[in-house]
């Protein structure tokens, strides 16, 4: 009796044994063909948003002979092409420009040209986000969707950078993203005073080329046909897709390069020493009390150079910058950024500048009316410029009240 239930017992449990190891076996097996199937749909989702991100669409630099070549530094490769990868940092330039002007106009010392050429700019990166749009929603192979609305872009952007005054409120522009940094805002439209266009980005999360979405929130945001995201009646730019050849592939595009500073690139300031004194702008403040508001204005512009420029209160970066260089009597010297050395913000004479990718523009005058700073010695004039071919303000230094020729 004690043998045959040994017996018994033993059988039941190769029975048991069997039936789990079954069990097993299939979750296994059943684990494995989602994990197969999931990195089958990730593959070709990132061959899809692959193809997308490489689709691109050219830019006519003549349009606008005043606009010609200031966007060329966002263009990939020798055809002045635009791409998802770099079609918000056309539209920051174009935004900061138009901060620039809105700022100009409330402030009084917007010029005759400031309001036309901020427009000039805004048109020209509209009608890009257009010609990309166009292209990649009218494609055979896939449906679009606009999702992540009202997150962040791939453009950083730093309230400093705005200008002094500036008659609205930055909450509309800027969102803070995961790692709490501020950016623009994705679909979203961003009115300024003073113009008649909207600026919008594409909402484009940095570190990964594609992300899978589900068919739901796809479906929910596909172009709603109204103007709460258009591009002036148009679709925007899209950021999902959904192939039309695999079922149930969706994807959101992402940024796998990184994201991206606002700024204008090729921006610079001019300096002329109107003086009979030559030596480092810096001299020259060094001798006025009153000089640091001219500094803060400056600074502010060459912000939108470089971001990350001179966060300290008593201005020693700045004045280290004007300190670089010596300024002879009734010469010019320029603020720019050497691309070709680590983007460092440098101060150099005529002669350098003219080597540089300035050599187009040194001698463009200024679209505002000065703001001054009269001393006993020297009188700081700093006269706003909007961007217009990148120019973004000239500093003149001329004889105080009381200063003889030196």
């Amino acid at each position: 009796m004690i043998e045959f239930r040994l017996r018994l017992f033993t059988f039941v449990t190769v029975i048991l044994l069997a039936v789990v190891s079954s069990f097993w076996l299939f979750g296994q097996y059943q684990s494995s063909k989602e994990i197969q199937s999931r990195k089958l749909q990730e593959t070709k989702a990132s061959e899809m948003i692959r193809r997308a991100m490489h689709m691109r669409a050219h830019l006519p630099l003549k349009k606008f002979p005043s606009t010609e070549d200031i966007f060329s530094p966002y263009t990939i490769a020798e055809n002045n092409h635009v791409a998802l990868a770099n079609i918000n940092r056309i539209m920051a330039h174009a935004a900061l420009i138009g901060l620039n002007a809105s700022a100009m106009a409330a402030n009084g010392n917007a010029g005759p040209r400031t309001h036309g050429y901020a427009m000039e700019v805004a048109s020209l990166a509209i009608e890009q986000q257009k010609r990309l749009a166009k292209r990649l929603n009218e494609d055979p192979e896939w449906t679009t969707a606009f999702t992540n609305r009202k997150q962040n872009s791939n453009i950083l952007f730093k309230t400093n950078q705005t200008p002094a005054g500036y008659p609205g409120l930055l909450k509309k522009l800027i969102c803070h993203g995961e790692n709490s940094k501020e950016y623009f805002v994705g679909y979203e439209k961003l009115r300024l005073a003073n113009l008649p266009h909207t600026y919008s980005f594409v909402p484009l999360q940095s570190g990964t080329l594609s992300t899978l979405i589900g068919k739901e929130e796809f479906k929910k945001n596909i172009y709603p046909g109204d103007d709460s995201i258009s591009i002036e009646g148009s679709p925007p730019v899209p950021n999902s897709y959904g192939s039309k050849s695999q079922p149930f592939i969706y994807a959101r595009a992402g940024n796998p390069v990184g994201d991206y500073q606002a700024s204008i690139l090729g921006g610079f300031i001019r300096i002329e020493n109107l003086t009979g004194r030559g030596c480092a702008p810096a001299e020259f403040f060094a001798q006025e009390p009153k000089a640091p508001s001219i500094l803060d204005q400056m600074r502010q512009r060459i912000r939108e150079i470089s971001p990350d420029f001179d966060f300290a209160d008593d201005h020693s970066e700045t004045r280290a910058l004007l300190n670089e260089s010596f300024l002879a009597p009734q010469q010019r010297a320029y603020i720019y950024c050497d691309y070709t050395k680590n983007e460092n913000i440098i101060l150099r004479d005529e002669k350098a500048a003219l080597k540089s990718h300035l050599a187009n523009y040194v001698s463009m005058d200024p679209d505002g009316k000065p703001n001054s700073v009269q001393g006993s010695k020297y009188t700081f004039e700093f006269i706003p410029a909007c961007g217009i071919c990148n120019l973004l303000g000239v500093l003149r230094i001329k004889q105080g009240i009381h200063s003889d020729a030196g």
